[in-house]
């Protein structure tokens, strides 16, 4: 067993339990798993020793107990059965803050080497993945509710990338960006998002699985 200091960049849901990424000092993501296979973590287990949960931009001491990488997620490391100590709250204002996450924006033309919002499972298998986490800018982003196929509501956020428009869900709790009753904001700030690669499934009409895209936390960058 080790510990790491984290950045902890997204606390979203997954399956009704919680998906944690967050930034080392050098700028390597880290995904804090259950399991060795990327289990989810309990609200549990992401209570910090100071009696809440761990939330975006909290600088922590997380135990590991050895990396665990699966196929579509290299960054899952697997977590140690010990608590998770609040080093510091950190601010978006903050001047190491802002150096790490302006150092660590990703610089590629596409994100995970597509301008599409999900990777087939078949590509995965045959290519691998050199990453499932990365932190995007995005410009003057909109934030929408949505109406799902499955009947349900979905916050969804556009923005473009290297020239490309991405419309993404979101899985964090984002109450405090789009209001209840609103379908609609156009942001007038920038933000640093957390954009995660979710777990493989089909669709319904489609005959293959995918991996989609989604945006698993948000952080307002100060003027």
């Amino acid at each position: 067993m080790h510990e790491v200091k984290m950045l902890c960049m997204a606390n979203s849901w997954k399956h009704q339990e919680r998906c944690i990424a967050g930034l080392l000092k050098n700028g390597t993501w880290v995904r804090p798993v259950s399991t060795a296979q990327g289990g989810a973590i309990t609200e549990d287990q992401c209570q910090l020793d100071v009696g809440r949960p761990i939330q975006p931009l909290d600088l922590v001491r997380l135990p590991i107990e050895k990396a665990a990488p699966i196929l579509h997620q290299p960054e899952n490391q697997l977590i140690a059965n010990k608590p998770w100590l609040l080093l510091k709250e950190k601010k978006a204002e903050n001047n190491k803050v802002v150096s790490l996450l302006t150092r660590s924006e990703h610089k590629k033309d596409t994100l995970f080497g597509t301008e599409d919002d999900k990777i087939s499972w078949s590509s995965i298998e045959r290519q691998g993945l050199a990453e499932s986490l990365v932190l995007v800018r995005a410009v003057g982003p909109y934030f929408r509710r949505k109406r799902t196929w499955s009947g349900r509501t979905q916050i969804r956020s556009g923005f473009t990338f290297a020239g490309t428009d991405y419309d993404l869900p979101v899985t964090f709790e984002a109450s405090h960006i789009l209001q209840e009753g609103k379908n609609f904001t156009q942001s007038s700030s920038d933000w640093w998002f957390t954009v995660s690669l979710g777990g493989a499934f089909r669709p319904y009409g489609y005959q293959e699985k995918y991996c989609y895209m989604l945006i698993a936390g948000a952080i307002e960058i100060p003027n």
